[in-house]
C-alpha cells in the first residue's frame, strides 16, 4: 500500500540519508566537531540562573508560587532573540575587544532587565531587599526538581553557546569530511575536549587548552617544600601550610626540656631534636640547674655573677663547661666536656638535676592526668553513641511496625474492595441477563404480530 511505502522510505533515510549521486550530482558530507568548553558551561549556566532569577524578581514574580514556571519559560524563550553585541566591539575599560562571555552576559541581563512591572519599581527601591529576593529567587529555582535545575541550565547554556558564539570562542567550529576524521580530532587534536585533571585528588574537568593554566593554579599540584632551606619532600600545594606547621623536618621546635630552662640561642629544628636531647647538655641548662640550686626561677635566669650564687653554685657557674658554649659534637664525635673536680659544685649540680627532675615528676603526673579526663571523655561519648544507636534501632523498630500496619490496613482495604468489586459485577451481570431475557421475549411477540399481521394481508376482504 501507499502507507507501507512511506513508512519504508521513511526508515530507510533514518537510516541512511537520501543522496543525490543516483541523479548524477555529488554531496560532500559535513560532520561537525561540536566540543564545547565544560568551563564555559559552567560560567554561562550560572549567568543564566541568576538572570532568571533577577527576571523573576524584576516581574514581582514568586519562585514558589504557580506563575514561577511559565515565567521561566517565558524568560528562557526570549534568549533566541536577544541581541548580541557584534564581536569586533571594544570595551572601553580596556580599549581591547570585548569577549564572547562579556557579550553574552550583558545580553543575559539586559534579557533580565526587560521582565519589570510597576509594583517593582514602586515597592522595591531597599537594595538589600532586592539582593535577599534575588538570592532566595536564585535557590529556589537551581535546587533539585526547581524550574532551572542543573540539567536544565547547562542544556540551555550548551544552546547559547552554539547559537550565538560565531567565532569559535567557547566551542569547536571545525568540520571534517569523515566520521574517522572527525573522531580523531575529538579524541586527539580538539583543544575543546574535556579532560581532567592528571593531579591525585583533583576531579576537575576543564578542556584541553586550559589544562596547564588548570594545573599551574590546581590545589593538588606537587609542590617542593622551600621552608627553611627546605627539606626537599614532593606535597600537594593544599598541604603545604599543614607540612610546614607539623611534618616538615625543618619546622621549629621547643626542646622537651624547655621548662627547665635549654632553649638553644639558635632555636632547634625537628631533624635534629633527637641528637640535641642524647647530646652532652647545653649551657644555658646547666647554668639555669646552678640558679635552681641557690633557690632562683629557672624561667627567669640570667647569667649569674659569683657573688649571687652560693660556693658550691659559684663553683658551677666557673667551671668550663659553663662558661663556653658547647657544640655537643665535632665531625661525628660527641665531645665529652672536661669538668673540674669540685665536691661541692658536683653536690649542687645533683640537687639541680634532682629540681629539674621533680619538675619532670609534676608535667608526667598533669600529662596522666589529662589522658584520664581524655578517657573519660572517650567512654562518656561512646556511651553516648550506644545511646544514640538504642534510639536509632528502637526508632527504626517504630517505623517498621507502622509500615507493617499500614500495609495491612492496606491489604484489608483492597479486599474489601475487591469483594465490593465482585458484588457489584454479579449484580450487573444478574441485571444484563434479565436484559437479555426481556428482549428475548419482545422478540418473540414482535415476530408473532409480524407473522399475523402477514396472515391478514393474506385473507381476502
Amino acid at each position: 500500500t501507499v502507507r507501507a511505502r512511506v513508512r519504508e522510505a521513511m526508515a530507510s533515510a533514518e537510516e541512511e540519508p537520501w543522496s543525490l549521486e543516483p541523479v548524477g550530482l555529488s554531496v560532500e558530507k559535513s560532520h561537525p566537531c561540536g566540543n564545547i568548553d565544560p568551563q564555559a558551561v559552567v560560567y554561562i549556566a550560572d549567568l543564566l540562573l541568576t538572570n532568571a532569577a533577577q527576571a523573576l524578581v524584576n516581574a514581582g514574580v514568586d519562585p514558589k508560587g504557580k506563575k514561577a514556571a511559565g515565567a521561566v519559560s517565558a524568560y528562557v524563550a526570549r534568549l533566541d532573540d536577544m541581541k548580541m553585541e557584534p564581536s569586533d566591539a571594544i570595551d572601553p575599560s580596556t580599549g581591547k575587544a570585548k569577549s564572547f562571555g562579556s557579550r553574552l552576559k550583558a545580553a543575559l541581563e539586559a534579557s533580565a532587565a526587560a521582565a519589570k512591572s510597576t509594583w517593582r519599581k514602586v515597592f522595591s527601591a531597599d537594595p538589600a531587599k532586592r539582593e535577599a529576593e534575588l538570592r532566595s529567587a536564585r535557590d529556589e529555582l537551581g535546587k533539585e526538581g526547581g524550574h532551572l535545575e542543573a540539567g536544565h541550565q547547562q542544556r540551555i547554556a550548551e544552546y547559547l553557546i552554539n547559537r550565538f558564539d560565531s567565532d569559535g570562542a567557547a566551542r569547536c567550529d571545525r568540520v571534517f569530511p569523515t566520521p574517522a576524521a572527525l573522531k580523531q580530532h575529538e579524541s586527539e587534536g580538539c583543544e575543546f575536549r574535556t579532560v581532567v585533571c592528571p593531579h591525585g585528588g583533583c576531579s576537575e574537568q576543564v578542556s584541553a587548552r586550559l589544562l596547564a593554566v588548570h594545573e599551574s593554579r590546581c590545589g593538588r599540584r606537587p609542590v617542593q617544600c622551600g621552608h627553611n632551606g627546605g627539606c626537599g619532600a614532593l606535597i600537594a600545594a593544599d598541604d603545604a601550610t599543614s607540612h610546614v606547621a607539623h611534618l616538615c623536618p625543618r619546622r621549629s621546635v621547643p626542646c622537651p626540656f624547655a621548662s627547665a630552662g635549654c632553649r638553644p640561642p639558635g632555636g632547634l629544628l625537628a631533624e635534629a631534636l633527637a641528637s640535641h636531647c642524647h647530646g652532652p647538655p647545653p649551657t644555658s641548662w646547666m647554668r639555669a640547674l646552678a640558679a635552681a640550686s641557690a633557690g632562683a626561677d629557672p624561667e627567669h635566669t640570667s647569667t649569674p655573677s659569683a657573688s649571687s650564687l652560693s660556693p658550691g653554685a659559684a663553683a658551677a657557674a666557673d667551671a668550663p663547661w659553663a662558661k663556653h658554649p658547647i657544640e655537643g659534637r665535632q665531625g661525628d664525635r660527641i665531645v665529652t666536656p672536661t669538668i673540674r673536680s669540685d665536691p661541692e659544685a658536683e653536690l649542687d649540680i645533683s640537687e639541680g638535676i634532682h629540681h629539674h627532675m621533680v619538675l619532670m615528676a609534676r608535667t608526667i603526673e598533669a600529662q596522666r592526668i589529662a589522658i584520664e579526663e581524655l578517657r573519660k571523655e572517650a567512654a562518656a561519648a561512646r556511651a553516648d553513641r550506644e545511646q544514640m544507636r538504642s534510639a536509632m534501632a528502637a526508632m527504626r523498630g517504630g517505623i517498621i511496625a507502622e509500615l507493617a500496619v499500614g500495609v495491612a490496613a492496606g491489604v484489608k482495604e483492597r479486599k474489601a474492595t475487591d469483594k465490593a468489586l465482585s458484588a457489584s459485577k454479579a449484580a450487573w451481570e444478574k441485571r444484563a441477563g434479565k436484559i437479555e431475557s426481556h428482549v428475548s421475549s419482545v422478540d418473540t411477540q414482535l415476530r408473532k404480530v409480524t407473522h399475523e399481521v402477514a396472515e391478514m394481508k393474506r385473507v381476502p376482504r
